[in-house]
């Protein structure tokens, strides 16, 4: 990811984000460990365009994650952002999630969930649109259709359009 600038965001949030209160080792120190990761990896877009959203919901000011006046705010929804992206297959490799895979999950039915949780411990769920080769996560997350089931070492990269996120502030935006 760090060889492509349009994913320049999303590996310096993963920097940032612990993967759990209890660690302090970084997102992005676990995807570069050994193991079984499918990663949905956001684009600079796809953040921006986040931002932007929490903007026209009034939760920030500008499109910047500076903007957030508290910082315990800031910490949380970026733990939600980047902890969403991420799924720990464990020592299995059928647990990298590939499109031929992510696709049979619920045989097709609409919103069935993936079999493990992502690392802030929510299933997503996946579904197509009808005429549509499009997988989306979670109802409304495109995967890109060209630019996934990238092989990595340690597991396998799909592109991602939209933030897997809350907007509305009543979420509740604490890290367990």
């Amino acid at each position: 990811l760090e060889a492509h600038a349009e994913y320049s965001q999303y590996v310096e949030l993963t920097k940032q984000v612990p993967v759990s209160m209890r660690s302090k080792s970084s997102v992005y120190q676990l995807l570069t460990a050994r193991g079984n990761y499918t990663c949905f990896a956001l684009t600079n877009k796809a953040i921006d365009q986040y931002l932007e959203g929490l903007v026209e919901e009034g939760l920030i000011s500008e499109p910047s994650w500076d903007a957030f006046t508290d910082d315990n705010k800031r910490d949380s929804v970026l733990k939600v952002v980047v902890l969403n992206t991420v799924i720990d297959g464990g020592d299995t490799e059928e647990q990298r999630y590939t499109t031929s895979l992510i696709t049979t999950f619920g045989n097709g039915k609409e919103n069935a969930e993936f079999p493990l949780p992502n690392i802030y411990d929510h299933k997503l769920t996946v579904s197509t649109k009808a005429k549509t080769d499009t997988i989306f996560l979670d109802k409304e997350c495109p995967m890109d259709p060209v630019n996934c089931d990238i092989p990595a070492i340690n597991g396998v990269l799909h592109k991602l359009h939209k933030v897997i996120a809350p907007k509305d502030e009543s979420f509740n935006l604490t890290f367990d």
